[in-house]
């Protein structure tokens, strides 16, 4: 079993894929697309993607994956969304520094910076006068530079990631759990190959509106939920050009309502498709 993920080793999206299938070959990818594309082209047997954070919200670049895979391709990806995996965020202190007072320098991913807001604070590690805080393109990766950082370096370089993280790149954490949120969670999709799931799903469409400048004619296409008495999860937007627009909506229902109420919502739209179903991830 192949599970592909935005990489390097030791990022959240590294955990999300060990929460998948914890004795399956984990295998790195350098982009969300390429998670994409590696899952297309079977290279995998499933791949996870960052989905939202409960603090950030919605990882838009996998949002504009899936209106490419599916809205803006004549034909339709070999895969579907297929499961979901949350994963706790829980940031931490790394450096071989001896303590907070010793550092100079910060390495981490750009959300990270908010989602520590308070710990950085309190300890002046916010303040740009005495620390250089710079941005990576993982917070594993960050762990990794501050690895190969010289003797001297070290002693006033850190990073804020995983305790995953730490364990790959074999550098110590001085403070644990700093984030601001002990709820915060990321919640990643995994895409596979389409199973035949029963009873209560969670179905995550796209959709495109004929009109998409005619007054009320969104409200048509939702009506056509609250009619057939289907629970809508979250609603997302994202452009299409020329203010266009792609909608994301997650459904509860059972697949034979949902059926039912696709038909009705099929009139009001140019592009009706249905992403994946999945059970709701415990």
């Amino acid at each position: 079993m192949k599970i592909a993920y935005l990489g390097p080793p030791g990022t959240y999206s590294h955990q999300a894929a060990i929460q998948q299938d914890p004795n399956a070959l984990h295998v790195p990818q350098s982009s969300i697309g390429a998670c994409f594309k590696a899952i297309n082209d079977g290279l995998v047997d499933y791949a996870l993607v960052p989905f939202e954070n409960s603090t950030n919200g919605q990882v838009v670049f996998t949002y504009d994956l899936f209106k490419e895979w599916y809205l803006n391709n004549d034909k339709l990806p070999s895969f579907n969304v297929v499961d979901e995996q949350f994963v706790s965020i829980h940031h931490n202190l790394i450096t071989f520094a001896n303590k907070i007072e010793d550092i100079t320098h910060i390495y981490s991913h750009p959300q990270v910076w908010t989602q520590c807001r308070k710990f950085l604070s309190a300890h002046q590690l916010d303040n740009v006068m005495k620390v250089q805080c710079t941005d990576t393109s993982s917070t594993s990766h960050a762990v990794e530079l501050v690895a190969k950082l010289d003797e001297s370096e070290r002693k006033h370089s850190a990073a804020i990631a995983s305790s995953t993280a730490s364990t790959v790149h074999n550098v110590p954490i001085l403070n644990h759990n700093i984030e601001d949120s002990v709820t915060n969670t990321t919640r990643f999709l995994c895409l596979g190959k389409k199973k035949e799931l029963k009873g209560p799903l969670l179905h995550l469409l796209a959709f495109t509106l004929i009109k998409h400048d005619k007054h009320g004619s969104l409200c048509e296409v939702l009506n056509c939920f609250n009619i057939h008495n289907l629970n809508l999860h979250t609603i997302t937007t994202r452009p299409l050009g020329n203010w266009k627009y792609a909608f994301f909506v997650e459904v509860w229902a059972e697949s034979d309502e949902l059926e039912k109420c696709l038909n009705d919502v099929k009139v009001y739209t140019e592009q009706l498709v249905e992403i994946g179903s999945f059970k709701r991830s415990e």
